[in-house]
C-alpha cells in the first residue's frame, strides 16, 4: 500500500496521523483536524468449538372444515410430539411454544371467495442439550406428530462460549495492536497507548431447514451433523500518537 501526504514543514509537527479501516484488509493513513487524534484501527479475532446443543423448531399444522375439529386435531398432533421428546431425554423446560395459530382457509371456484375451512398451526421450539440424542429425539417427534407435523429448521449453538470469547478477544487485540504498529512505522511515528476500545462480538449459527415430508418417507435415522462454530470478536482501537 502506497501513502501521499503533503504537509507543509512548519505544520508538521501538530498533523495527526489516523489510520481507518476501508475494506478488508485495507488501511489508509490520513490526518484530519478532529480533537480525538490518534491511530484508529480495527483487528479481529475467531475461537472455534464443536456446539454442544441442538436448536429445533417444530410443530403441526392442521386444516379441517372447523375450528373445533382443527384445533383438537393440531393439540393430540403435539401432544405426542412432546411426549415422544421428552422420552428421548428433552427435559419439559426446553420444550417452549413459540407460534399458535388459527386462520380460515378460501378457495376460489369461479372467482368467488368461498370458505373451506380453518387452519391451525402450533410450533414449539425445543433445546437438545445431548448432540448424540438429536437424531433419535427428532425421528421420534416427528414420528408422532404424523403428517401433520412441520419442521421449521434446525440449527446449534455453545452453552457457554465464555472462553472462547474471551480467547477471540485476546486474538483480536493482538491484531489491532499489530496493524497499529505497522502504520505507526510507516508514518514514521510512535504507536502510544490505548485511547479507546469498543468491541462487537458475533456468533454465526450454521442452520438447516428440514420438512416433515423427508422424515415421513425414510427409514433410516436422520443425520445429524454439528460441524464447528466461530466465535467472532471484533475490537475497534484508537491509539495515541507519541
Amino acid at each position: 500500500m502506497k501513502f501521499r501526504a503533503v504537509i507543509p514543514t512548519a505544520a508538521l509537527a501538530i498533523v495527526a496521523v489516523v489510520a481507518v479501516a476501508c475494506g478488508e484488509g485495507d488501511t489508509i493513513v490520513s490526518s484530519d483536524g478532529s480533537t480525538a487524534t490518534g491511530i484508529s484501527v480495527s483487528g479481529t479475532g475467531t475461537a472455534s468449538a464443536e456446539p454442544d446443543l441442538v436448536l429445533l423448531q417444530l410443530g403441526v399444522e392442521v386444516e379441517r372444515r372447523t375450528v373445533a375439529a382443527a384445533r383438537e386435531a393440531a393439540a393430540a398432533s403435539q401432544q405426542a410430539i412432546i411426549e415422544a421428546l421428552k422420552a428421548n431425554g428433552v427435559d419439559e423446560k426446553d420444550i417452549q411454544t413459540v407460534h399458535f395459530s388459527v386462520q380460515p382457509r378460501y378457495d376460489s371456484p369461479n372467482r368467488v371467495r368461498v370458505l373451506s375451512g380453518y387452519n391451525v398451526s402450533n410450533v414449539v421450539s425445543i433445546t437438545v442439550r445431548e448432540i448424540d440424542k438429536a437424531s433419535a429425539a427428532i425421528d421420534a417427534a416427528v414420528a408422532a406428530g404424523g403428517d401433520s407435523v412441520v419442521v421449521q429448521g434446525i440449527s446449534f449453538a455453545i452453552d457457554d462460549p465464555t472462553e472462547l470469547r474471551e480467547e477471540a478477544r485476546r486474538d483480536a487485540v493482538e491484531d489491532a495492536e499489530e496493524r497499529a504498529s505497522q502504520l505507526a512505522d510507516a508514518a514514521g511515528v510512535k504507536r502510544g497507548r490505548p485511547i479507546s476500545i469498543v468491541e462487537s462480538s458475533f456468533t454465526p449459527f450454521p442452520q438447516l431447514g428440514i420438512g416433515g415430508e423427508a422424515f415421513a418417507r425414510a427409514d433410516t435415522a436422520t443425520p445429524i451433523q454439528a460441524g464447528e462454530l466461530d466465535i467472532l470478536v471484533n475490537v475497534n482501537i484508537l491509539y495515541a500518537i507519541e
